[in-house]
């Protein structure tokens, strides 16, 4: 009790001079998404809500929206901190509820998630993550979004269960998916980062990403629990897979991706194309544009089509 109460005393005291920053209104923050994890306050995934990386960081934060600038103390908004996912770092929602879960012990899929966002925040702009090695897969996708991705992130460990280990796939994905900064037919840019995706190839697929540690064609375990595995309807799985699957224009805002081709069909797509008659199994994680739906299903209603 004597720690909490020590811990609501430093966010009070730290609000002082944050206060008078404007609050959100539909104008500065058209967009609002649901919360990255709406069982845990932890922000840097190390599993326990504490007072310097997790509630002294929201406090430091108040006031800063979505899309917005700076507060007086030269911090920015971050998803990370938006523990209600109101699109503005507030006193109640934010600051308060991450006070009231001081020492909190988060579940081991929440923390992979926050894992997976912290080291995901460097490719807000979907571009830096193309200029670091991602290579554009498919044009815009409805529901999904354009998907990029880095085939040698594929050969690393899904989850080996240290958080401490910089190797794990958890916060290296094979995928990003990002919104499509041109509308215009036929010319897909990635633009600001949605989520990502994760494969583990089958023994088809499995030279496509040598070293890999999981190369079969069994359904993977993924992240802790249940709900990256549960079948909610045949195109609303989790982890699910392309029969079939044909790319194209690999690398250029011209690529494609679909599924159901014959290889023919698939050599006469636009260069450079690839066919798998079955490559292997993906998730995604809508987490940085949040799905209200589910973070881990195959379309979300909260990807917009440009931004």
């Amino acid at each position: 009790m004597k720690f909490v109460v020590l811990v609501l005393a430093v966010a009070v005291v730290g609000l002082i001079g944050l206060s008078t920053q404007p609050q959100e209104t539909s104008a500065t923050n058209p967009a609002k998404w649901p919360p990255l994890s709406t069982t845990c306050h932890d922000v840097n995934g190390d599993g326990t809500v504490d007072l310097l990386n997790d509630i002294l960081g929201v406090i430091y934060r108040h006031g800063t929206f979505y899309g917005g600038p700076p507060n007086a103390a030269g911090y920015e908004y971050s998803l990370l901190y938006d523990v209600n996912g109101g699109g503005e770092i507030d006193l109640l929602g934010d600051i308060l509820s991450t006070v009231n879960a001081y020492m909190q012990t988060c579940s081991l899929v929440d923390q992979q998630v926050v894992l997976a966002t912290v080291a995901t925040m460097k490719y807000q702009n979907c571009q830096d993550a193309l200029a670091d090695g991602y290579s554009q897969t498919t044009g815009f996708v409805p529901n999904m979004g354009i998907h990029i991705s880095k085939n040698s992130n594929a050969a690393r460990v899904f989850w080996n269960g240290d958080p401490n280990d910089p190797t794990d796939q958890i916060r290296n994905p094979v995928g990003l998916i990002c919104t499509d900064s041109d509308p215009s037919p036929g010319t897909d840019v990635p633009d600001k980062l949605i989520g990502m995706f994760y494969i583990q190839p089958n023994l088809e697929a499995c030279f496509v990403y040598p070293g890999a540690p999981i190369c079969d064609n069994a359904e993977p375990v993924g992240f802790d629990g249940p709900e990256d595995n549960t079948d909610v309807g045949n195109v609303q799985k989790a982890w699910h897979t392309h029969p079939g699957l044909c790319v194209w224009g690999l690398g250029t805002t011209q690529a494609g991706t679909g599924e159901g081709f014959t290889q023919s069909g698939c050599n006469a797509m636009p260069p450079p194309n690839f066919w798998f008659s079955e490559f292997g199994w993906m998730v995604h994680l809508f987490n940085h544009i949040p799905n209200d739906s589910g973070r881990f299903l195959f379309f979300s209603s909260n990807v917009p089509f440009s931004q």
